[in-house]
């Protein structure tokens, strides 16, 4: 039996499942352009994949952290 919260649990993570794909081939794919227009080899595409994976898991982590509550600690 699965309950609201599996179910915003489970969306949580197919984002970030896309996130970090989408993110990863984009970069890449970037890189990979710039490497063929410019003729540098896999160098460009490499830093690409490595940018995308960086921002892929800053997206992750953004995602998959609660937020900050507003109340005065104080209050």
């Amino acid at each position: 039996m699965s309950t609201p919260n599996d179910a915003d649990g489970l969306d949580t993570m197919v984002v970030i499942a896309i996130q970090v794909v989408v993110a990863i081939a984009v970069w890449g794919l970037l890189g990979l352009i710039v490497d063929l227009i410019a003729g540098t080899g896999p160098w460009v595409q490499f830093v690409g994949v490595l940018m995308g994976t960086l921002i892929a898991l800053v997206l992750a982590q953004r995602l998959a952290t609660p937020p900050e509550s507003t109340e005065d600690a104080h209050g």
